[in-house]
């Protein structure tokens, strides 16, 4: 993480545990807790692969509360609100927004798209609390003239109407974090992976293995056996158009500060 040079944060999607939005085990996020408390090793909790923000944030909050629950990997956020919503796991870290769901919290900051939703830091529970950030960096040893300019472009960028318009369709927050701040939020982060490493809950292997692994059929809920299918959805390439275009616009920005 200390490679790059840092320019800024561009956009936050919203990070949250969801159930089914008619859920009566877990009206709550208090209730999750206390049901995970008394049925250990009982709670199915997607996530996105098995290594990355979902499996921290779990192990941080098993540890935190004291409850342990059985982490599932999905290829991608739509397979894993597909299990959500289809009975086949009992709650899920997702990003992906979808009115069926229902949030029992936000990991990060808060966002408007989720009116009501607490976060972490408003319950009490900020030091555990992981958002999920696109930042922008450039390579080590980028002049420092340099990466001014950028960064100005960069924050200049994100105000173009359209870039808002998009980031909003995707229910993200056009959320600008400058080249301090960004690197500030970034080691935080590294250092409470670190803390799970050196405690043993999370090996070395995990961390930098990034393949995605095997996942068996699931069993339970409303559709028995299960297996997540693993095609890419049309949002993933409109995330990409995203940031291309925010990398496009803030380029051509630089390149006339530059000029």
């Amino acid at each position: 993480w200390e490679s790059p040079e840092f320019i800024g944060t561009v956009a936050s999607p919203a990070l949250y545990l969801g159930v089914p939005k008619d859920s009566d085990k877990f009206k709550d996020f208090d209730a999750f807790v206390a049901y995970a408390k008394a049925n250990p090793g009982k709670v199915n909790v997607g996530q996105i692969g098995q290594t990355g923000i979902h499996q921290v944030m779990n192990l941080r909050m098993m540890k935190k509360f004291g409850y342990k629950v059985q982490p599932v990997p999905f290829d991608g956020g739509p397979p894993t609100v597909a299990a959500i919503l289809g009975g086949h796991v009992d709650a899920g870290f997702t990003d992906n927004f979808n009115p069926a769901l229902r949030p029992l919290f936000l990991a990060g900051d808060s966002n408007p798209n989720y009116p009501g939703v607490k976060t972490l830091t408003d319950m009490g529970h900020g030091d555990i609390a992981m958002g999920l950030y696109y930042f922008i960096g450039a390579p080590k040893g980028t002049p420092k003239d340099i990466l001014q300019k950028l960064e100005a472009a960069f924050e200049k960028a994100m105000k173009d109407p359209k870039y808002l318009e998009v980031i909003q369709s995707l229910k993200w927050s056009a959320q600008w974090r400058d080249a301090a701040a960004t690197h500030k939020a970034i080691a935080d982060e590294a250092m409470a992976v670190k803390q799970l490493l050196d405690e043993g809950l999370l090996t070395r292997a995990e961390s930098r293995d990034r393949r995605e692994p095997p996942v068996p059929p699931l069993t339970g809920g409303a559709g028995g056996s299960y297996r997540p299918f693993r095609r890419r959805l049309w949002i993933h390439e409109k995330i990409c158009c995203v940031i291309a275009f925010s990398v496009c616009a803030s380029c051509f920005s630089a390149w006339c500060f530059l000029s």
